[in-house]
């Protein structure tokens, strides 16, 4: 076989598996708990009418386009660690809305849609989600090495060690019940 050939050939199996292992499932016999017209969708901006919450549409670091045939968020999410994640979302301008932050474990996790895995979000509201994402809150020491996260392949909260690196999310506004 020659070099060009095998190229060809492992880069179109690495698509293949790659589209299969992100492609999400959901349960049809489990009511969606986060149908698309609990949102409104603004330019960059999603607003949960539920909630009151204001989302980043894109995970902090992607790039929103609008006109994208096939996925509206561009690039990769921002890893960071704990306090850089605080420390973003208070700098964080995005959609002309001044008062982001990061989210609570109780807002983060409104976002899971438990009918559904790999991810368990809305992917038409909120494209390219995956992965684990940190939350505001802290270990209930406050003070240790652990902050809440919310994982999005599978929809569980945990705690992790705030030195890793994460993705993040914005949040203004709202008042989660």
């Amino acid at each position: 076989m020659n070099k060009k050939f095998r190229t060809t050939a492992s880069a179109i199996a690495l698509l293949i598996f790659n589209s299969a292992a992100f492609s999400q499932t959901c349960k049809e016999e489990i009511p969606l708990t986060a149908p698309d017209e609990r949102f409104v969708i603004g330019e960059s901006i999603i607003t949960d009418k539920k909630t009151g919450l204001i989302w980043q549409r894109c995970s902090f670091g992607q790039v929103f386009k609008p006109l994208s045939a096939n996925d509206p968020c561009e690039g990769a999410a921002t890893l960071l660690n704990w306090k850089e994640a605080l420390d973003e979302s208070s700098r964080f301008e995005g959609g002309n809305i001044l008062d982001w932050r990061l989210p609570n474990l109780k807002e983060l996790s409104s976002l899971v849609e438990t009918a559904c895995f790999e991810p368990a979000i809305n992917e038409s509201i909120f494209p390219t989600t995956d992965g684990t994402y940190w939350t505001s809150t802290p270990d209930l020491r406050g003070t240790g090495p652990l902050a809440w996260v919310v994982g999005f392949k599978f929809g569980g909260e945990g705690k992790s060690g705030k030195q890793l690196l994460m993705s993040v999310r914005f949040v203004a506004g709202g008042d989660v019940p």
